[in-house]
């Protein structure tokens, strides 16, 4: 209780921290506009971060991930804020600065979730407990790893859309590129682990397969010798068992890809596609 607590008031002070640095930022020369813009993007970057750690995968979490972005990303987001802010005074420098620290710090508490995510896919959830021994517990296993991932793309495609508008804001910039950028990332991270879940799938399964097709080998050869005369009665059920029971484990084997699972992934990169061309005009 006492961790949750300690972690609700980070939020609570990040939230009166990010106005503040933005109000700082433009005074005096106070644009309404671009001020109310500017806090409420920030505002919405937090909530975002408190919504995936809290309410989209609140089971995710990595404290090597963690440290990892942690050190990474507040360097990164201060270095662009510093390349932004050119020919500033030492003050304004500095709240250009703490902006990126801050901004770096809760797009790592955001990435967290996701980063663990990816990995409990592509490894098969090995700190959930291992690679599931029934098959309809694997199958779970599967259809649960593919909503991970969709709700891992849609998290992360809301991210980068508030960073092309916080690029949008400090640099000029090929927009429809960056986009581009955006949309490969969004598709290696749906991609790449449901290709390395399935590669680790074939092979933790290979060797169940490998007797099967070792007992069903034995089979035929029974058949042929009771074709030949050598043995007496053989059941045919025999080997129709032992193909079903193939075909059941290559049925689990198969990641479980429906056309709504396609259709969440193609709306994203449409949207990611298609942003410039719909708000570049009324942002910039």
């Amino acid at each position: 209780m006492g961790k949750r607590r300690g972690e609700r008031w980070l939020w609570v002070l990040l939230a009166i921290c990010q106005p503040l640095i933005i109000s700082a930022l433009y005074y005096p020369c106070l644009s309404q506009e671009k001020l109310y813009l500017d806090c409420f993007v920030r505002l919405l970057l937090l909530a975002v971060a408190v919504w995936i750690r809290r309410g989209l995968l609140p089971f995710f979490q990595s404290g090597t991930v963690r440290a990892l972005l942690i050190l990474v990303c507040p360097l990164a987001l201060a270095g662009l804020s510093l390349g932004a802010a050119q020919e500033v005074e030492e003050f304004r420098l500095g709240l250009h600065i703490l902006d990126g620290i801050l901004n770096g710090y809760i797009v790592a508490l955001g990435l967290e979730p996701l980063f663990a995510a990816m990995g409990w896919v592509a490894f098969l959830g090995r700190k959930g407990g291992g690679w599931p021994v029934r098959r309809a517990e694997r199958a779970r296993f599967l259809r649960r790893a593919v909503q991970v991932l969709l709700k891992v793309i849609f998290a992360l495609t809301v991210l980068l859309l508030l960073g092309l508008y916080a690029l949008s804001r400090s640099y000029l910039f090929d927009w429809p590129f960056y986009s581009r950028i955006c949309s490969m990332l969004v598709a290696s991270a749906f991609l790449g682990p449901l290709l390395f879940l399935h590669y680790q799938v074939r092979k933790k399964i290979e060797g169940e397969l490998y007797l099967v097709e070792m007992e069903l080998e034995h089979a035929a050869d029974r058949v042929l010798r009771v074709q030949a005369g050598d043995e007496g009665v053989y059941n045919p059920g025999y080997i129709r068992f032992w193909l079903d029971y193939r075909q059941m484990l290559i049925n689990c084997t198969r990641t479980p890809l429906s056309w709504e699972n396609w259709a969440v992934f193609i709306l994203l990169q449409l949207v990611l596609l298609g942003e410039p061309y719909l708000f570049s005009a009324i942002i910039l």
